[in-house]
């Protein structure tokens, strides 16, 4: 997974290993990144990777590590080798250990992201008789288990032990605190059905338009006799049990939607924006009444 382009805060560490007896002229890169990629929808979001070259491909396999901390309590970790499955896009690469973290985000809370980075290495053989295992970068001690494909080890017989260790490289960390955003006045633009009859409820009135907040918006109606039940509201709808009291007249009434913010956080005014938007008419109608019917013998 590329994220060049479109992270929101990223930082990153080039490590160059010394050439090993495998490539004695030739350095190999491993490069870490940590970052945040996206605050939206309710959501954090953070990417973690150790990224190596080819040749250092072919003898290392990239690890990372990543841990998420909210006002400096753990709320999200994870780990990943190269080779599986992303949880980012659902790639898979050899040179690629990467991972993300999503969780619910909280306005005006400090958020850090911070990733180990790390090389995996096998070497290990056994030639009837001992044991071999060869450490040239100082690999911290690691767990083993028992392998049966002899084609990757030197001479000798024998079920090798292939021990995993692991070289840490060093670790990248974000740090940011993600402030509420500025909303604008929310705009009503249609009412569905917009005929209400008097002395009765009207379900599921749907009211539509943009900016209502993700926190439930409130309905400005301008008859005080006029109630309503909220029964699911977003951003760009609201939905409401309408109640018109007996003996209201017919009449238009104006609509309006005040918005309460977003995600638990009260209303921030953008580019003069103000909490109640602009009114649609409804109209109250008396309901037709019951027919008469005459029996004419």
């Amino acid at each position: 997974m590329r994220i060049t382009g479109w992270w929101k805060r990223a930082a990153i560490i080039f490590v160059t290993l010394p050439g090993a007896a495998m490539f004695p002229a030739a350095a190999q890169q491993v490069v870490g990144v940590s970052a945040i990629i996206d605050v939206s929808n309710g959501n954090i979001t953070t990417y973690s990777a150790t990224e190596v070259d080819y040749n250092t491909s072919l003898y290392y396999e990239p690890y990372i590590e990543g841990y998420l901390y909210q006002d400096g309590n753990l709320i999200g970790a994870g780990s990943a080798t190269a080779n599986t499955t992303s949880n980012c896009d659902g790639t898979i690469s050899s040179q690629v250990a990467e991972g993300c973290i999503q969780k619910p985000l909280n306005y005006g809370s400090t958020y850090e992201i911070e990733s180990d980075h790390y090389l995996i290495m096998a070497f290990a053989y056994y030639d009837g008789t001992n044991y071999y295992y060869s450490n040239p970068e100082g690999f911290l001690p690691g767990s083993g288990g028992a392998g049966t494909d002899l084609s990757n080890f030197g001479p000798g017989g024998g079920d090798p032990y292939v021990t995993y260790a692991y070289l840490y490289l060093g670790s990248t960390a974000v740090i940011g605190t993600v402030q509420a955003p500025a909303n604008n006045t929310p705009m009503l633009t249609g009412i569905q059905p917009d005929v209400w009859p008097a002395g009765m409820t009207t379900p599921g009135v749907v009211f539509t338009g943009q900016y209502f907040g993700t926190n439930p918006p409130a309905l400005n109606i301008s008859d005080g006799s006029i109630s309503y039940y909220v029964t699911s509201s977003h951003d760009t709808q609201l939905v409401a049990d309408v109640t018109v009291q007996p003996g209201t007249p017919d009449e238009d009434v104006d609509v309006s939607v005040t918005s309460n913010g977003y995600n638990g956080q009260p209303f921030q005014s953008a580019n003069n924006g103000q909490p109640t938007g602009g009114s649609v008419k409804a109209t109250v109608r008396l309901p037709l009444a019951s027919p008469e019917i005459t029996i004419i013998a």
